[in-house]
């Protein structure tokens, strides 16, 4: 089972994006990344998972808002006194 590991290089290609977007994604955590740096605290050496591009496009994608009922004004009592006009 092996899984497909792309660069962020490849990854802001494929997406449109700067490369220093990728980053700040993945920083955030926005983006899951494996980092295969040879020292820990070294420079980072990110890889990032395919399953991890496809989860990353499917919280972002923008469903359509449902209606909702709009809200009646109340019914006032009919022996209501209105002192300011309303």
């Amino acid at each position: 089972m092996s899984t497909c590991l792309l660069s962020p290089t490849t990854v802001a290609r494929q997406l449109g994006l700067r490369d220093a977007t990728i980053y700040s994604l993945i920083r955030r955590g926005e983006l899951r990344a494996v980092d295969l740096a040879a020292k820990r605290g070294g420079r980072p050496r990110f890889r990032i998972p395919a399953e991890a591009i496809e989860e990353f496009l499917l919280k972002r994608t923008v469903t359509p808002a449902v209606k909702q009922a709009r809200r009646r004004k109340p019914e006032r009592p009919a022996n209501w006194v209105s002192y300011f006009g309303t």
